[in-house]
């Protein structure tokens, strides 16, 4: 079941609060959403969805996506990268 990507901040701040216990973080979810009222979900997400969210995240990828996204640029490998890849410049008109 996909999920909006403020209910994924929502989740990932909750196994946060749960240090990283997905059992823990499933259950304050879902007592938060009780206490929040308005229309409730089926189904609650189970302790795997938070373990997987965090994981997304903490890969630079937004969870839930078919595709995994791109991953942040790692700063170290910036030179690497130039060296690898030709200038392009553009001819200069005058």
């Amino acid at each position: 079941m996909p999920y909006l990507p403020c209910e994924y901040a929502e989740m990932h701040y909750v196994y946060g609060v749960a240090q990283g216990n997905g059992h823990h973080a499933a259950a304050l979810y879902e007592k938060h959403l009780l206490r929040r009222g308005g229309q409730q979900p089926e189904r609650y997400p189970d302790h795997r969805v938070f373990r997987n969210t965090h994981n997304s995240f903490m890969k630079g990828c937004m969870p839930g996506s078919r595709r995994e996204g791109i991953p942040r640029a790692d700063p170290s490998h910036v030179d690497q990268v130039l060296k690898e890849v030709p200038l392009n410049r553009l001819p200069v008109s005058g």
